[in-house]
């Protein structure tokens, strides 16, 4: 009746009132749920069982949870399963694709891959990057992201995740560029 959402049990009991915008499902002890904010139209929030809020700030962007590596991305900052920081203020974190994400540190003009733990796979002396993982033909074993700086130069290489560098370079990236490519 009201338009909001809450959390009923399988039998239907009641656990967290109907007060929210939107109510996503529970991954292990949070969800997401947004609430109305005058400032940003909606915010989201991440929640506790008890309906308690996780988090001391507002949440200006939907936060994403990945099950299998069991971590949260919150704007633009990872944390684990018990949203406890995994990445330090500085970095601005994107997700890239399995289990891989990546880092950039504008202030330092550094960024790079790293693994869902926040260990750094790959560092670059970029301020920050378009990157698109794909698997390889010749060493099932390996992924490559085919990577383009944002900077001027739109400097185009091929990382490898296995190795941890550049496995390629490309020379006249003024004229030509690189792309992941489909099977099918």
């Amino acid at each position: 009746k009201s338009g909001k959402y809450g959390y009923v049990t399988h039998k239907g009991k009641v656990l967290i009132e109907p007060q929210y915008s939107e109510a996503y499902e529970f991954n292990g002890n949070y969800a997401v749920v947004s609430v109305d904010d005058a400032e940003y139209d909606y915010t989201y929030q991440i929640i506790n069982k008890k309906g308690k809020e996780q988090l001391k700030e507002d949440v200006i962007g939907q936060p994403r949870y990945d099950a299998k590596n069991g971590v949260w991305l919150i704007d633009y900052k990872l944390y684990n399963s018990k949203l406890k920081p995994i990445t330090k203020e500085d970095i601005s974190v994107f997700e890239l694709s399995d289990g891989y994400y990546t880092y950039s540190n504008y202030e330092q003009k550094r960024s790079g891959i790293m693994t869902a733990k926040g260990k750094s796979v790959w560092d670059w002396k970029e301020e920050s990057f378009y990157g698109d993982i794909s698997e390889s033909l010749y060493d099932e074993k390996d992924l490559y992201v085919a990577v383009k700086s944002h900077a001027e130069d739109e400097k185009e290489v091929i990382v490898s995740l296995k190795k941890k560098k550049i496995v390629y370079e490309l020379e006249n990236y003024k004229k030509y560029n690189i792309s992941a490519e489909s099977n099918g």
